[in-house]
């Protein structure tokens, strides 16, 4: 499983754009609260999508590596017990 972050993600390529709404810094939090934060719009053909994109599709990849490990756990044992059942142990 993974750790949780401790920093927003970042657009590097888009840190002085005016329409970029995620903060940059370590432990920044957006002044104003999330009416503050999210007060300009964000296009559908924004290069922050892009960037999105990207990150969630890493983390759905690792998430889903995780999955698979544990449900193959879960079938040895699920094998393993139904094959000493059937054999009598």
């Amino acid at each position: 499983m993974m750790p949780p972050s401790s920093e927003y993600p970042t657009s590097h390529s888009r840190a002085s754009s005016s329409s970029c709404l995620i903060p940059s810094g370590r432990g920044e939090t957006p002044s104003g609260g999330w009416s503050e934060l999210f007060k300009q719009s964000v296009e559908k053909n924004d290069p922050l999508w892009k960037d999105y994109i990207k990150e969630a599709a890493v983390f759905d990849n690792r998430m889903i590596d995780e999955w698979n490990k544990i449900i193959d756990t879960v079938l040895v044992y699920v094998s393993l017990g139904y094959f000493l059942e059937s054999t009598g142990y």
